[in-house]
Parts: structure tokens; C-alpha cells; sequence
């Protein structure tokens, strides 16, 4: 990740970094579920102050709401078209 990183920044560039749900993510607590990527994902986001977009936390709110976002190890196809959104406003803004 620091070669990739150290190349976009050689070139001018920005990097945009998102989180994607897997495992238990939409459906535990950070208590009771954070996994070493996630872990990964937020301290590098902080530590180098990039753009970053964290994607739990609206699988979260989807499936809080009823909706299925995963069966068995792969999203469903709302999962799909939940993430599509997100990026799209999240590259937009």
C-alpha cells in the first residue's frame, strides 16, 4: 500500500480509498467486531489524512432496516447497488 500510495502522490494525484463490508461487519458492533483490515483501513486513513469512505456503517443502516445486503459470502444485489450509490456520491462530492 505505500509503494501504490507513494506513486499516486509522485504523480500528482489523489487517492480515494473505501472500505468494503465483508465478514460480520454489517451485522456486529465495532465491541463485538473490528476487524484487522477495518483496523488497517482507519489508521491509515488517518495517520496519511487521505479521502477515505467507509462503507459499514451504511451496511449497517440498510440491514437495520430490513433489507438483505449479503447471502452466505457475497452481497446480494442491493449490497451491489448500495455500494454503487455510495461511491458515486462519495467521488461526486
Amino acid at each position: 500500500m505505500a509503494r501504490l500510495l507513494f506513486e499516486i502522490d509522485t504523480i500528482g494525484a489523489q487517492a480515494d480509498l473505501v472500505y468494503l463490508p465483508h465478514s460480520e461487519d454489517p451485522y456486529l458492533t465495532y465491541d463485538q467486531f473490528y476487524s484487522i483490515e477495518e483496523q488497517y483501513f482507519d489508521r491509515l486513513c488517518e495517520e496519511k489524512q487521505l479521502r477515505c469512505l467507509n462503507l459499514r456503517g451504511e451496511f449497517q443502516r440498510e440491514t437495520s432496516l430490513g433489507y438483505q445486503m449479503r447471502i452466505g459470502g457475497h452481497w446480494f444485489y442491493n449490497g451491489h447497488a448500495s455500494v454503487t450509490k455510495d461511491i458515486k456520491s462519495f467521488l461526486e462530492a
